[in-house]
């Protein structure tokens, strides 16, 4: 009895053994290699710059009624959506009334009426209109941030920067000459 015990539990050992075998589940593993995070870039590239300086070599420089444009082209060579912005800065204003000229009350800041298109759509400069004529000044664009919208990642847009000279414009302005910078800024869309 003890020997078919033994037996039996010889076989039930080896019966076991064959069938853990059997149990095992399949498995199979591979590598994800060369994984990376980099982040985009944002680059902001401005072409143009505009003039019109009242004292011109020929010496026919603006007058009251005059008016001008020029374009800037404003490009996103990044690889990210951005916002864009331009803010009118550092003005350096230049008083030139010659002494020979009755002298005017009129300030050639306060006289220069500035328009924007972007890609032909005007840009609304309305919030500015700050003395509610209708028109917006140089002196009512200084170090004000307007904003242009969405400039999308490798695209550019063409901002055209319009200027009228007040027709009522008098004596004050002749010989007078003002400089200023226009600051583009691009940040990042959260889009």
């Amino acid at each position: 009895m003890r020997s078919g015990l033994l037996a039996l539990l010889v076989v039930g050992v080896v019966l076991f053994g064959l069938g853990a075998g059997t149990w095992a589940y399949f498995s199979d593993t591979e590598v994800s290699a060369g994984n990376y995070i980099q982040a985009g870039t944002l680059d902001l590239v401005v072409n143009g710059v505009g003039t019109f300086d009242a004292s011109l070599d020929e010496g026919d420089g603006i007058a009251p009624g005059d008016s001008g444009s020029w374009d800037i082209t404003l490009q996103n060579s990044g690889t990210v959506n951005g916002l864009l912005t331009a803010t009118f800065a550092n003005y350096q204003y230049i008083e030139g009334t010659p002494d020979s000229i009755d002298e005017g009350t009129s300030d050639l800041r306060d006289v220069v009426y500035i328009t924007m298109d972007l890609d032909g759509t005007p840009v609304d400069l309305s919030a500015f209109d700050t003395n509610n004529d209708g028109k917006v000044s140089l002196a009512e664009l200084e170090n004000q941030t307007i904003d242009l919208g969405p400039l999308d990642a490798a695209s550019s847009k063409t901002l055209t920067v319009h200027w009228e000279i007040d027709p009522d414009a008098d004596n004050g302005i002749q010989g007078d000459k003002i400089q200023f910078d226009i600051n583009f800024a691009l940040t990042q869309s959260h889009s």
